[in-house]
């Protein structure tokens, strides 16, 4: 009779251990199955058919009364636990841990190759070693690190203040290739945009520059709101198939929007089809495209002092104020937080590194295995996709100052705007989506990812003094429009 339980609950395990029982709500699409030997292989976080040791019986998966942190954050940097001591934090932090229970959080048998703690634990992640090339950054912030942004330090102002100077910043020494994205903007550029920020130098390097840089801890600095209403989002034509393209970089996760035809939007020519767009308040003029959404684990910005799981900045390009208006909207993990908005994006990520892996796997010609590896792949029905949409975008209001772009060369031509309340998501997501980030390899086989510490965000930079203003319903004038 022993022996008897002893199989049956062996082989529920190895059922269990397929990638479909995370997200049973995708329906699975056919891909190249040579991705299956491959990643068997090759991917330290494979699912296979039979438990590589036998299931754990360890008490730790009974029932305690003890508080669990099984799902709290890991090595990134970490969620206060603490209240902000800032008065005006507009949402003083609370402990992410789950709250203390009799009943088991996790079950024996349900999930085996799950961990019966955090799915993000310590050293999951491990840094790569690209064959760096003209143009190769990363995020290490040791000491003796070649390729970084550097490690702080202060040194003097003046005599009575002190200001964060970052030594060894190899990224103040990154000159942009020929082929570099923002080159579509610059004098010489291509598309219905070319020329917009041929006054911003776009290609001169400012990672050195102190006081005009992002990112940086976002504190309410007193300055006035003059922005009238909200940020007014149009939602554009687009679909997570047609009109966008995701993209695994080596430090971002990008959608990539297709441009409209041409530039004056009062040309019927040129209205349709049009991407998502926002009409800025303060007098920016109309509304201005959005021309890519990025993705960074953690969070760049701090809000009062706290750094969350993640960052989504939608950026925008404005033709008549010609600088770079861009929507950030922290990401916060918790226990219930599962985002079906989101879960769409993350499924053409997924698919990306999928395909790049089945690439992979036929360039070195791995012989298939039909049920090594029960892969997943994008959900079924596609509408139109908006960045803006609530569930990505929770709130209206927002924080806003002027700074850079976060990677070389860190060009000071962005208006940001930070939203005051993280839009959320669940562990499992935010697990998918670093290891999609931090995992990825290209068709040749190469790892890509420029992670530190599991953290491709660039240190936190001095605001020294910038205004820092927040914008609230109250701040904003009753739109005539309903918009």
């Amino acid at each position: 009779m022993l022996l008897l339980l002893v199989l049956l609950f062996a082989g529920q395990s190895a059922s269990a251990r397929k990638w479909t029982d995370i997200r049973t709500i995708h329906r699975p699409d056919p891909i190249d199955i040579t991705i299956f030997d491959f990643l068997e292989e090759n991917d330290p976080f494979r699912f296979t058919l039979s438990p590589s040791s036998p299931p754990s019986m360890d008490p730790s998966h009974e029932p305690s009364s003890e508080p669990t942190t099984s799902m709290g954050p890991s090595k990134s940097p970490s969620i206060s636990h603490n209240p902000s001591a800032s008065p005006s934090n507009p949402f003083p932090s609370s402990s992410p841990s789950v709250v203390a229970s009799n009943v088991p959080t996790i079950e024996p048998s349900a999930r085996p190759t799950d961990p019966p703690t955090s799915p993000l634990t310590k050293e999951r992640f491990p840094e790569n070693d690209p064959l760096p090339s003209d143009y190769y950054f990363n995020y290490n912030t040791k000491s003796n690190a070649r390729w970084g942004p550097g490690y702080p330090e202060l040194i003097p102002h003046n005599s009575t203040t002190l200001k964060i100077h970052y030594r060894n910043n190899a990224w103040a020494t990154r000159t942009p290739p020929k082929n570099w994205y923002w080159n579509e903007f610059d004098s010489n550029g291509f598309g219905p945009w070319a020329g917009i920020l041929t006054n911003k130098n776009p290609r001169r390097n400012r990672c050195g520059r102190i006081g005009r840089q992002s990112p940086i801890d976002i504190r309410d600095s007193g300055a006035k709101c003059e922005e009238h209403h909200q940020i007014r989002n149009r939602r554009g034509d687009f679909t997570l198939r047609q009109g966008i393209t995701a993209q695994i970089l080596p430090n971002k996760l990008r959608l990539l929007f297709d441009r409209r035809p041409c530039a004056d939007l009062d040309l019927p020519e040129c209205s349709e089809p049009d991407p998502p767009h926002a009409d800025f308040p303060n007098n920016w003029g109309g509304y201005t495209d959005v021309i890519h959404v990025d993705f960074k684990f953690p969070s760049e910005h701090l809000l009062y002092g706290e750094r969350f799981d993640g960052e989504m900045q939608i950026v925008h390009l404005h033709p008549t104020r010609r600088r770079t208006p861009i929507v950030v909207s922290l990401m916060k993990a918790m226990v219930g937080g599962y985002n079906p908005i989101l879960q769409k994006v993350i499924d053409e990520f997924q698919y990306v590194f999928h395909y790049h892996a089945s690439q992979c796997a036929s360039k070195r010609q791995r012989q298939m295995e039909d049920d090594s590896f029960n892969v997943t792949s994008r959900s079924g029905l596609q509408g139109i996709f908006t960045p803006h949409h609530e569930l990505l975008v929770p709130s209206i209001h927002f924080f806003g100052y002027e700074g850079s772009l976060t990677e070389p060369p860190c060009s000071e031509f962005v208006s940001w705007f930070i939203t005051d309340r993280p839009m959320t998501m669940s562990f499992e997501q935010l697990e998918q989506l670093k290891r999609i980030q931090f995992h990825h390899k290209d068709p040749n086989c190469r790892k890509t990812s420029v992670h530190f510490e599991e953290s491709n965000a660039r240190p936190v930079q001095d605001s020294f003094g910038r205004p820092v203003w927040r914008c609230t319903a109250q701040d904003f004038q009753r739109d005539p429009s309903g918009v």
